[in-house]
Order: C-alpha cells, then structure tokens, then sequence
C-alpha cells in the first residue's frame, strides 16, 4: 500500500483498461453516463487536500458535454463548479484520514459525463482524476470515454418517380452506403422499370450500437401511355390526313391540339405530361404510296384493226384505261394506235406512277 493518494476507477480491469484507469464501452447515445466502474476505490496515507476531476479531451460538443456528481453535499465532500468541464472534490474540515477516503471513494464512484447533443460526435472523451496531498503528494489516474461513429440511414423519405426514368440510389443524400435493404435491393438501387411502389427499410449499424433505420417510401407513377396509330402508306389523294390525340398535347411543330393536320408524308410526334413529371410521346410515320402508270404505242397496218382492253379499235386513236395495283394506288395504262403505214412497231411502255 502506498503512502500517496491511489485512485483505481477499475480494480477488476474489466473494462480492459490499463492497471487503476477505466475504459468505457461503447457511448452509442446521448445521455449520461458513469466515469470510473462501479468497484473503483481510494485510498490515501496521507490527508486528502482535494481532488479534481477535469474533461481533457476532446470536447467537440461545448457546454453539451460536462461532468457532475451525484452525492455532492451527501458526505463531508463538498463539490465545486458542478455541470462543468472541471470538478473540485473539497474535504470537510476536520474529517479524519479514514473517513475523507471513504467519502472520496463514494463521490468518486457517483461521478458522470453528460452530452446533451442531439447526436454524440465521435471519439475518445479523456477525463483526468487527481487527487492532492499533504506535502504535494498527487496521484492520477485517467477514464476514457468512448463515443464510436455511429453510421446514418438518414432521414425517411418518400421518392415519386416515373415507370422507365433511370435506376437510382434509393438511401437518402445523408444516410451512409453499405447498409441493407428490406425488401432486398441489390447494391440499394431502384430501379422504376420494376415498377414496386410500397416501402423499404435501409439499416446500417457499426457492430457495436443499435443498428440506425430508416423508411423510404417509393411510389412509381405509370406513363400516360398513347397511341397516334401504325404508321402507314398514303395514296397523295388521302392527303391531308387528321393524326388524333385523345386530349390537347404538344405536337412535333410546337402547336398544342388534339388533332393535328397531317398535309403530307412525314414523321409525327406528340407529347404528354401529365403533370406529375412523366413524359411519355409517341410518333407515326406517314409514307406516300408508289404510283404507276404505262404507255403503250401499236403501229399496224391501214385497214386492219386491234383490239385492246376488251375494245375493238380500226383507226388511229388514243386511249386510256385504270386498273387496281398491288398496293392499293390505282394504275393508269395509255394506249396510242397508228393505221398508217402497213406494218406496225412495238415500242415498248414505261411506267409512271399516279394515286
């Protein structure tokens, strides 16, 4: 036993501490909480003048983060600068050697660290515990208060979103990365082409706190789907052709109708959005059918005669005649017939188109 002052704030080493310091666990929320294990002891050969508990170290939290002692005015110790980063332990005048141990022992034990923060900063708080002796005698021995970092989900959000918009983070821009998804979300992506709307749990923890949750609620909006039609193979007399809509949108020349005048071929397109941010646009294609149409010249000899189309011709004529095509265009065939020399020339037709 040494004849100095001896503060032990663990005599068991539970805390895992060095011999007479204390290690706390871990500080995972604000709160008061005990400097020294429950077991610690005091013991001194000498007359305790005073002891002093400070807060060293950090205190990244100011006037939120001080110390205080429960059994102030309870034994014949009295206590200066409570809820402070520095407490003075006073001996009663006239106590006896035993009774100041004692007594110091038991305001030891009731001191406490508070941090009125609504979120703790991380990292080791040191507090100091000294005592001073006759004859300058000192002893001091150190409690290490530890506050871990405490990873965030963030705050609960709700996203609103499109059907087809791009995958995205769905964890808030505050909650840190590397926690799990309920439902599942590989690497915490979303993505709207699912589409779920309903409600996920993001938690991420440090291994040694309560683990940190948070909801995020995803509510998937479908498109305003539409359609202009197929697109399609006009004859020029179907021209101009009305493309409709089933409410005003905005069409591809800017104007915002519910039909629009389509007066030739062409790409169409028009757009809707209904409000909400989703944008959905469809488009048609307006093509002009191939037109047909053939010129025919018969030379042949005068006097005779021919026959063409199901008509009985003896003399120098011009004629025309309209058949059906394969895709629905009409087809004009033109044919020329000379009696004037006594022979006759095939030159052959040519086709031009005409709807």
């Amino acid at each position: 036993m040494t004849d100095h002052g001896v503060a032990n704030l663990d005599p068991d080493t539970s805390s895992g501490a060095t011999p007479t310091d204390y290690q706390s666990a871990a500080l995972c929320a604000p709160g008061v909480f005990p400097i020294i294990d429950t077991d610690a002891t005091y013991y001194s050969g000498y007359q305790t003048d005073f002891r002093r508990i400070r807060l060293l170290s950090p205190a990244p939290d100011g006037i939120l983060e001080y110390l205080s002692t429960t059994a102030a005015g309870t034994f014949s110790v009295g206590v200066n600068n409570q809820n402070t980063q520095w407490l003075s332990l006073l001996i009663a005048p006239g106590t006896t050697l035993d009774k100041s141990n004692a007594d110091f022992q038991s305001v030891l034990r009731s001191a406490q660290w508070h941090n009125d923060a609504l979120i703790l900063t991380p990292g080791i708080r040191t507090v100091e515990v000294i005592a001073f002796g006759a004859g300058g005698r000192s002893d001091t021995a150190y409690a290490y208060l530890n506050v871990p970092y405490i990873p965030s989900a963030g705050a609960d959000t709700t996203f609103t979103v499109c059907v087809g918009t791009s995958p995205f983070l769905l964890a808030s821009a505050l909650a840190d990365l590397g926690g799990m998804w309920s439902p599942t979300l590989p690497n915490g992506v979303f993505s709207p082409a699912m589409p779920l709307s309903g409600a996920y749990q993001y938690e991420i923890g440090n291994g040694v706190c309560p683990a940190d949750t948070a909801w995020v609620a995803v509510i998937v909006l479908p498109l305003p789907v539409f359609s202009l039609g197929q697109d399609t193979s006009l004859r020029g007399a179907q021209f101009p052709l009305s493309l409709q809509a089933p409410r005003p949108f905005v069409w591809s020349d800017g104007r915002v109708a519910s039909s629009f005048p389509a007066a030739q071929a062409g790409p169409f397109w028009s757009e809707y959005n209904d409000g909400a941010g989703c944008v959905f646009r469809d488009s048609v294609w307006l093509n002009t059918l191939a037109t047909s149409s053939g010129v025919e010249t018969i030379q042949t000899c005068f006097g005779q005669s021919d026959t063409w189309n199901g008509q009985y011709f003896a003399r120098d004529t011009t004629v025309s005649a309209v058949f059906s095509g394969l895709n629905a265009c009409d087809s004009t065939y033109y044919l020329t017939l000379i009696f004037s020399i006594p022979r006759f020339i095939w030159i052959p037709f040519f086709v031009v188109d005409r709807c």
